[in-house]
């Protein structure tokens, strides 16, 4: 699994980003997190963002999703949505 992660001070609250790389899904990437015991609040940023898909990264965990493209402001509703 290539995981890249970084700490971000850009958004209050924001303690860790993590992006994945090649073919590995935001939401296979949650799914594995889960499967290992990892219980970190994790939020999606996708392309993807059908009925099916949102219902499918709740079910899996995610406190939100998010579809590209977003801006900032955007980006802070759904962290704060989120209680992050």
């Amino acid at each position: 699994m290539d995981v890249a992660c970084d700490y971000s001070a850009y958004f209050d609250g924001l303690r860790r980003a993590c992006l994945t790389e090649g073919d590995l899904h935001p939401l296979e990437f949650l799914k594995s997190l889960r499967a290992s015991g990892n219980s970190v609040r994790f939020g999606m940023v996708t392309s993807e963002g059908s009925m099916e898909m949102r219902g499918q990264a709740e079910e899996a965990g995610a406190l939100f999703l998010l579809t590209k493209p977003f801006g900032p402001d955007d980006f802070k509703t759904a962290l704060s949505a989120a209680g992050f």
